[in-house]
């Protein structure tokens, strides 16, 4: 499979977001080369022990789709209609059905080496065909009840300031960064061996309307002996375009903003901002590249900065 067997690789996503205005529940997924959509269930306490003695009992190939005993039903609460308002990032919004729950079989499965996190999806009818395989991806976004999506993506050009950056022509050359950003950077990353910067606008407060934002990441990287690993230390900082050396709104990683050795070391690009609970603000859909593998990360305003509230063991395309 093509697009699945880049994914899920690491993390597991965090509780089910509900906006208590709306009651709105929301799920990242794709939708297949078959237009047939998967929604990733976050994952719970124990929900994987299924997962993996189902996976245990079959001879699968990557993409193999697997069928749960779990109830779609019981993953929307006491609603048992089951159609959902999903879109994909090209704005393209309909009304699905998905009534099964299932799992999608992973390279490392063929393997038999450990599992990765990321056990259930629910899954459109048709899906349980003997032999279905869910073959390519796009990146899709579900809610329930259904409610059209507006899905307003990121230019995917970044502008980078490192020499590095001559080795990827999406990398250009900036000039509306002062200077004085580069001092924060280097005050807490000093020996960054790459800063980027990508220009996106979100409604983060709904009083305040769209504002302008910048997203700035630095890598850190350190030669090691043969045979080991370099370091791989990163920062990721989000701040007001018109106001680039007040707060940050984000600082990623678990030491100080700084994710150092490899350990929660990650590069964030946006992807797209929309307002998956309805209550009249953005969500950021971000794609995090880790030193091995990825996810997707969704970020919300929690009214004094941007805060994680789910990450996925599904990659994305």
């Amino acid at each position: 499979m093509v697009g699945m067997r880049r994914a899920l690789v690491l993390l597991c996503a965090l509780s089910f977001a509900a906006s208590a205005q709306t009651g709105s529940r929301w799920w990242i997924g794709f939708i297949d080369a078959n237009d047939r959509a998967f929604l990733e269930i976050p994952l719970n306490g124990g929900n994987c022990a299924g997962r993996a003695a189902l996976v245990k009992k079959a001879t699968t190939q990557p993409g193999d789709v697997l069928h749960s005993r779990l109830s779609a039903v019981s993953q929307v609460g006491r609603d048992a209609r089951l159609a959902f308002g999903v879109a994909d990032l090209a704005g393209q919004y309909r009304e699905r059905v998905l009534p099964r729950v299932v799992a999608i079989a992973r390279e490392e499965e063929a393997a038999r080496l450990p599992l990765a996190p990321n056990c259930w999806f629910l899954a459109e009818a048709g899906t349980e065909a003997q032999g279905y395989r869910a073959l390519e991806d796009r990146i899709a976004l579900g809610v329930h009840p259904p409610r059209a999506l507006t899905v307003r993506t990121f230019e995917q050009t970044w502008k980078s300031y490192s020499a590095l950056s001559a080795t990827d022509a999406r990398l250009l050359a900036a000039q509306d960064v002062p200077a004085q950003l580069f001092e924060r950077v280097a005050a807490l990353l000093p020996q960054a061996t790459q800063v980027h910067v990508q220009a996106f606008a979100a409604t983060l407060d709904a009083a305040r309307g769209p504002e302008p934002l910048w997203l700035i990441g630095a890598v850190e990287r350190g030669d090691a002996p043969a045979g080991e690993p370099g370091t791989f230390n990163t920062l990721n900082l989000i701040i007001r375009a018109n106001a680039p050396l007040g707060p940050a709104l984000y600082l990623a990683g678990p030491s100080g903003g700084i994710g150092r050795d490899h350990g929660g070391s990650f590069v964030l690009q946006l992807v797209a901002a929309l307002d998956l609970d309805g209550d009249g603000n953005d969500e950021l859909l971000a794609r995090a590249r880790y030193y091995s593998g990825g996810n997707l990360k969704v970020l919300r305003w929690d009214g004094r900065r941007l805060v994680e509230v789910r990450q996925t063991g599904y990659e994305g395309e």
